[in-house]
């Protein structure tokens, strides 16, 4: 899922630099600020300096893992005046440390409420939002609903329920039977099978998950 999150970032952002949506929504004009006053940032000001990719994220292990993804993403087009603003739903301390510890250096923002969430109208943990510069929103990538964290076996592996951009539910799973079927066929592995089928009567059909 963290290759699939990455590449479709990577071609939104390309896409960006060519054109943008033929519609696209404004940003909301906001002076996004940390609790303790420490750091604020006007969204139309960053915007107005060149694309900006606003993530709505937190110091979990699905998205701690997606880090070396989005420091690529910084490293290749900040000559281009891209830029990433990560809100952390963090308390300010335990996000410094957490900033310092993973070498993170975009800019962010701890959020423990999440009022940004309500600013963007976002549900998912994570959320991407790509602006343009001038402050139009070209694409808005909800990341995983639900993350399940499995050990015990010979090897640890993450199950992720993802709310799709289409508002369907699409399975993901890091075990080798599911990586090795890959991410465009329906999930059949065990593990899957197993979460479908809590709370189904006995004999009932499986549910589909979504392609």
């Amino acid at each position: 899922m963290r290759h699939l999150m990455a590449g479709v970032m990577m071609s939104a952002i390309l896409v960006l630099f060519v054109r943008a949506d033929d519609q696209p929504k404004e940003a909301p004009k906001v002076v996004l600020k940390s609790p303790d006053g420490k750091k604020a940032y006007d969204l139309q000001k960053l915007t107005a300096e060149g694309p900006v990719l606003v993530r709505l994220t937190c110091a979990c292990s699905g998205c701690d893992a997606e880090l070396p993804y989005f420091k690529k993403l910084q490293t290749a087009y900040d000559a281009k005046g891209f830029k990433i603003l990560a809100v952390f739903q963090e308390e300010p301390q335990a996000l410094e440390t957490y900033l310092e510890k993973n070498d993170v250096h975009f800019l962010s923002l701890a959020d423990p409420k999440g009022a940004t969430w309500k600013t963007f109208d976002a549900k998912t943990m994570p959320t991407n939002i790509l602006i343009d510069k001038g402050g139009k929103v070209v694409k808005v990538i909800a990341g995983c609903a639900l993350l399940w964290e499995v050990h015990g076996g010979r090897e640890p592996y993450q199950v992720v329920l993802e709310r799709a951009g289409d508002g369907g539910l699409r399975w993901h799973c890091s075990c080798a039977d599911a990586i090795d079927r890959g991410e465009d066929a329906p999930h059949t592995c065990k593990h899957v099978r197993g979460l479908l089928a809590l709370g189904r009567p006995n004999g009932a059909a499986s549910p589909q998950a979504a392609p």
